[in-house]
């Protein structure tokens, strides 16, 4: 299984996903790979995300730790004493997500907070399912089975819901679809071009309304 815990912030969340879940399925899991992708902050806890890998049953797991920051050379160091060195790939700051979006099988995020996460839109926005803790704008997010949200800081939940989600690709792909569908849907480029145009129109004519009208002359328009 591929898990993504990662820091990209990309300009573009309208990329496809060429998925090859299907191929990790067929060949009995032999790689799992999860992804985290955030900030390396303490806000972001990936003190968390580390003890949760370790403790995770998945032995055979491979994540994806795609950021930099202050806190990596203690993170790494870290993974080096939870004995999950050779299976957590710090991969530093990248410019192209999406090479891991498409055979990530799960994002992870532990913040201790957040707004409305890019990193979770640009996964579901590529087809991959989310678990999240339940912080800020991420509930609302994550509603009506577009994602799998959870208490911050419970290690044995986590995991728990970790290893469903990698025994059900039905459920998964169920997530996938329906995050999918609700970033294209509320957050592609063409629905904000939209939404800028309809704001300017508003704008214009709030302005139109207000302007005095000289005697015996009509409006503009």
């Amino acid at each position: 299984m591929k898990i993504t815990h990662t820091i990209y912030r990309s300009n573009h969340i309208n990329h496809a996903k060429t998925t090859v879940n299907t191929l990790f399925y067929q060949l009995g899991w032999l790689e799992r790979v999860p992804t985290y992708k955030e900030q390396m902050t303490e806000i972001k806890d990936h003190d968390f995300f580390l003890r949760l890998f370790a403790a995770w049953e998945k032995k055979d797991a491979i994540a994806h730790i795609i950021g930099d920051g202050h806190l990596r050379p203690a993170l790494e160091q870290q993974a080096r004493e939870l004995g999950i060195a050779d299976r957590v790939r710090f991969l530093g700051t990248r410019n192209d997500p999406e090479v891991f979006y498409r055979e990530a099988d799960l994002l992870v995020l532990t913040s201790r907070n957040e707004g409305t996460p890019l990193t979770i839109l640009e996964a579901m926005a590529a087809g991959v399912p989310v678990l999240a803790t339940a912080v800020g704008g991420v509930p609302d997010l994550l509603a009506d089975c577009r994602g799998l949200t959870l208490p911050h800081g419970d290690v044995q939940a986590f995991g728990i819901a970790m290893s469903h989600l990698a025994e059900h690709p039905q459920l998964r792909a169920k997530y996938a679809e329906a995050g999918r569908e609700f970033v294209h849907r509320h957050y592609a480029k063409e629905r904000l071009v939209r939404d800028i145009g309809e704001l300017y129109e508003r704008l214009l004519s709030g302005v139109r309304a207000s302007r005095p009208h000289r005697s015996g002359v009509s409006p503009e328009r």
